[in-house]
């Protein structure tokens, strides 16, 4: 993945559950920091390339991961999270 700079979007891949209520979905995804979850309105879980995904902002990047913003009620997070890139 080359590098990616602030204020980029950038997808990442989640696994999707149903919420509570009908128009939002409970995601899990892994971070640097180990699995993330939270609830994401259902309007926002999108696919590409056969995948789940959720769309996140570049805050900012480092060699090997990067700090992006996540909409959503997340459990361990107060929407900032550490995504590894590819090599």
């Amino acid at each position: 993945m080359k590098t990616k700079k602030p204020g980029e979007t950038i997808f990442i891949p989640v696994s999707v559950k149903p919420g509570a209520f009908s128009k939002e979905c409970l995601v899990t995804f892994e971070s640097t920091d180990g699995p993330v979850s939270g609830f994401v309105s259902a309007d926002h879980v999108l696919e590409k390339d056969g995948h789940k995904v959720i769309e996140a902002k570049v805050v900012s990047s480092d060699k090997g991961s990067v700090s992006v913003y996540l909409r959503g009620s997340f459990f361990t997070t107060t929407g900032l999270a550490h995504i590894k890139t590819a090599a």
